[in-house]
C-alpha cells in the first residue's frame, strides 16, 4: 500500500469512528428516558406487589377474627371513621425492600358492616395505594345450599350457587353440575352410578371445609321488634290480633300488595286480616306457621317461630309484571311457564329455565323474598304439578323439603336454602318433584339480600382498585 492510500484509509477510518460516535451519542440520548421509564415502572410494579401484599396481610386477619354479636372483631379493634382518618392497622409494614401502611376505614352507615382496607407502599421513590372494601358479615342468602350437622344428598341436579355441608356431601345417579364453591366437613361421596367423573365442579371444591356457626332461633324471635306496624306482627301481644291465641298466618302475595290473614290453630276462625302495600321496611313477623303464595315485585322477608309451607308458585315479577325466569319449549316462551303436560323440563325435551331478558326490575332493590323460619319450609303436597319457588329459604332447626305424598313434576328454584338437617325434593320411587329439579342461585343476594335476612360469620370481600400512585 502506498503513503498516500494509507493517509486516505487513516481519514476514512476517523470518519466512521467519528459517525459512529454520534450514532452511539444519539442512541443514548434517544433510549435514556426510555431506560429511566422503564425503571420507574418496575418499581411502580414493586410497589403494587407490596401493597397487595399488604391487603393480603389484613385479609387474614379478618378472616381469621372471631365474631360476637356485633360484628368482625378484629375489624371492629382496628378501624375508624373515614373523617377520623381511619385507624393505622399496620405501620411500616416491610415486603422485601418496600414499606406498607395499611388503614382501615369503617364506611358504612351502619356500624361495623362495611369497611375499606387501604395499603400504601413506598419503594425507590414511588407511592402505590390499593383499596379493597368489604361487608364484615355476609348473609345466609350466600349459599345455594347449607346444611349444618346433615348430609346434602344430591342427585341429578344443577346446581348454580355455592354448597357447604356440615357432614358428608352424597352425590347419587350421576350428572350432578356446580357451578360454584362446594365445601364438605367430612368429604364428598358418589353413590347409585355416580362418581367423580360423571359429576362436574366449575369452581374451588373444599371435602374438608371448617365448621360454620349457625344462628340461633333467637335472632328470628326478636326480629318482631322491627316490624313497622301491628298488622305485620302476627302474634297475640299484637294489637291487631290481640285474643287471637296460637294463630297460623296465611299470606297471597300479589306484586306489590300483600294480603294476611291470621287463623285459630284450634278451628281456623279468623281472627284478623289485613291487604295492602307490603310493609315499608320489608318485615313480616309471625309467631305461627306460615301459609304463602303468590308472585312479589317488591322487597320482603317473612319470619316466623314456627313453619312454613309453599301452597302455590312464588315468583319475582318486575314493575311491568315481566317474570324474572320464563320457561321455554324449543326456543319459544311458554306462556306462565306452564305448557300443561307431564314432560320432564329437561333439555332433552327442548326444555330450559332461564333468565327473562324482558325482566328489569330496580337494580338498587329487585324483588326479594326471605323466608326465615325456626322450624321446617315446606312445599306442600297440594302445591302445582310444576314448582317455582323464587326465595331465600332459612329453617333454623329443621329443613327445606317438598311433601312426597304424591308424584309431581317439576321443580324450579331461584334462590338459596339453608338446612339444619338435610332436605330432599323427591325419592327413589318417584314420589315428590322427580321429573326434574333446578337450583339456580340469585346472583343478587350478594348485594341485595333481603330485609333483616341472618348473618353468618364470613367476611363478603367487594371490589379492590389502585386508589393513587406517584
Amino acid at each position: 500500500m502506498k503513503r498516500g492510500d494509507r493517509g486516505s484509509a487513516l481519514a476514512a477510518a476517523l470518519v466512521l469512528t467519528m459517525l459512529a460516535g454520534g450514532m452511539v451519542a444519539a442512541l443514548v440520548l434517544y433510549t435514556g428516558p426510555y431506560i429511566r421509564t422503564s425503571g420507574s415502572f418496575n418499581h411502580k410494579l414493586y410497589c403494587i406487589y407490596a401493597a397487595e401484599a399488604g391487603l393480603e396481610r389484613a385479609r387474614y386477619d379478618i378472616a381469621s377474627s372471631s365474631y360476637d354479636s356485633n360484628g368482625n372483631l378484629w375489624l371492629m379493634q382496628n378501624s375508624d371513621t373515614v373523617a377520623a382518618g381511619g385507624f393505622l392497622a399496620f405501620d411500616d409494614l416491610a415486603v422485601g425492600d418496600a414499606k406498607i401502611d395499611v388503614r382501615i376505614f369503617d364506611i358504612g352507615a351502619q356500624p361495623n358492616q362495611f369497611y375499606r382496607v387501604e395499603a400504601t407502599s413506598r419503594f425507590a421513590g414511588r407511592t402505590v395505594t390499593l383499596a379493597w372494601e368489604l361487608r364484615a358479615r355476609d348473609t345466609f342468602a350466600k349459599y345455594m345450599f347449607f346444611v349444618d350437622v346433615d348430609d346434602l344428598n344430591v342427585g341429578s341436579s344443577t346446581v348454580r350457587g355455592s354448597v357447604y355441608v356440615g357432614k358428608r356431601l352424597n352425590n347419587y345417579f350421576g350428572g350432578a353440575k356446580y357451578y360454584k364453591s362446594v365445601e364438605a366437613r367430612m368429604g364428598i361421596f358418589y353413590y347409585s352410578g355416580a362418581t367423580s367423573s360423571n359429576t362436574q365442579y366449575f369452581d374451588a371444591v373444599n371435602p374438608n371445609a371448617p365448621n360454620l356457626r349457625m344462628p340461633s332461633t333467637s335472632e328470628i324471635a326478636t326480629l318482631h321488634q322491627n316490624t313497622v306496624a301491628p298488622q305485620f306482627n302476627v302474634q297475640n301481644s299484637s294489637s291487631y290480633y290481640s285474643g287471637g291465641g296460637a294463630m297460623d298466618t296465611y299470606v297471597t302475595l300479589n306484586g306489590d300488595q300483600i294480603s294476611i290473614v291470621a287463623k285459630r290453630k284450634t278451628n281456623g276462625q279468623v281472627v284478623n286480616q289485613w291487604t295492602g302495600p307490603l310493609p315499608a321496611n320489608g318485615l313480616l313477623f309471625s309467631q305461627g306457621d306460615v301459609y304463602v303464595r303468590g308472585d312479589i315485585q317488591g322487597r320482603l322477608t317473612i319470619a316466623t317461630m314456627g313453619k312454613t309451607f309453599v301452597t302455590g308458585k312464588v315468583r319475582y315479577r318486575d314493575q311491568d309484571g315481566d317474570l324474572a325466569y320464563v320457561l321455554k319449549k324449543d326456543g319459544n316462551v311458554v306462556p306462565n311457564n306452564e305448557d300443561g303436560t307431564t314432560r320432564a323440563w329437561t333439555s332433552a325435551n327442548g326444555y330450559e329455565y332461564v333468565a327473562n331478558s324482558e325482566y328489569n326490575p330496580d337494580p338498587q332493590a329487585p324483588p326479594t323474598l326471605g323466608i326465615l323460619a325456626a322450624g321446617d319450609v315446606e312445599v306442600v303436597n297440594s302445591a302445582p304439578y310444576n314448582m317455582e319457588l323464587h326465595a331465600a329459604n332459612f329453617c333454623a332447626t329443621g329443613r327445606w323439603f317438598c311433601n312426597l305424598g304424591s308424584k309431581k313434576g317439576n321443580l324450579r328454584v331461584l334462590g338459596s336454602i339453608v338446612n339444619k338437617f338435610g332436605g330432599w325434593r323427591y325419592n327413589s320411587a318417584g314420589f315428590g318433584y322427580s321429573k326434574s329439579g333446578e337450583y339456580i342461585y340469585d346472583t343478587s343476594l350478594l348485594q341485595t339480600p333481603p330485609p333483616f335476612y341472618l348473618k353468618v360469620d364470613r367476611p363478603q370481600w367487594g371490589p379492590r382498585w389502585e386508589l393513587s400512585s406517584s
